[in-house]
């Protein structure tokens, strides 16, 4: 059975971009301390949200909301990590130097609960707080393009360009949009100009690849997605990618070699949200 070609890799690559799912990966993979020495700040996962849950029946602070927020983020409960930011924001002051930042979590929360609206209005705010969050300008054109307000979003990503430091992942991010919006050449420049910045990123790799195979370039496309794969060896989105080709072409058994793959790595190399995905596929396939 071949894939939903709704589902779409270059699709998935977009969503996955977030500022949200890239901080809390991220976190994610900070060693954890033993017990006795853990603590709300400290811990990740169910045990910070052990740890923050205590330390806010003792004193409610906006750190404990927001870490235990970040914890929740992780598990995909996305209702409660609203709930914990909000109370975050609650608690700050109005100058606090970490309200923009809890506003761009709760953002990303919305994002992942497809609420691209309300994601949008706290992407604003944590800009108005804080202009230098170019990341934000990247998040919130995400955003726009979800809600197929593509002038908003080229917007948004020409003000992150202004941001060196943001720039390669505007680039990709700017590049998934025009794949999906059937702009594979175009989309295919915006790719090499990321590379030249960062000649080892897998991500854009793949994105090229995506768009040979959307211009029926079957060997260039798989030869990006062997090299994607060479450069980065532990890379769950790379082999899903690969596996939605295989399974666009017809060739369900190196399809399901990929995704079984991208599931047999440790939990800490994979985001939830993208096994999950790459679980779906692979039912789709048996």
């Amino acid at each position: 059975m071949q894939v939903n070609s709704s589902i779409t890799a270059a699709t998935a690559l977009m969503l996955a971009l977030s500022a949200w799912t890239d901080v809390l990966f991220a976190s994610s993979l900070t060693p954890m301390k033993t017990a006795p020495e853990a603590t709300c700040f400290s811990a990740r996962g169910e045990q910070a949200i052990a740890l923050c849950t205590t330390e806010l029946a003792e004193q409610k602070s906006p750190d404990a909301f927001a870490n235990r927020a970040e914890a929740y983020g992780f598990a995909m409960q996305y209702d409660k990590a609203v709930a914990d930011y909000t109370s975050a924001i609650e608690l700050s002051e109005p100058k606090g130097v970490m309200l923009p930042t809890y506003y761009q979590n709760r953002a990303g929360a919305y994002f992942s609960m497809k609420k691209y609206e309300l994601a949008i209005q706290d992407y604003t705010r944590a800009l108005d707080l804080n202009p230098k969050l170019s990341t934000d300008f990247v998040s919130r054109g995400m955003a726009y393009a979800a809600l197929n307000k593509d002038k908003e979003a080229f917007a948004d990503f020409d003000r992150a360009m202004e941001d060196k430091f943001a720039k390669p992942v505007t680039l990709r991010v700017r590049a998934d949009l025009l794949l999906t919006r059937g702009e594979p050449d175009r989309a295919i420049q915006d790719y090499r100009d990321c590379l030249t910045l960062q000649p080892k990123n897998a991500y854009a790799m793949i994105g090229i690849a995506n768009a040979y195979l959307k211009k029926n370039m079957i060997d260039s496309a798989f030869s990006q997605y062997d090299l994607a794969l060479s450069t980065q060896p532990i890379c769950a989105e790379c082999l899903i990618a690969r596996g939605d080709a295989f399974a666009k072409i017809g060739n369900q058994e190196k399809a399901i070699a990929d995704y079984n793959a991208a599931l047999a790595f440790p939990d800490q190399f994979i985001a939830p949200a993208t096994k999950k995905d790459a679980e779906a596929a692979l039912r789709k396939l048996q």
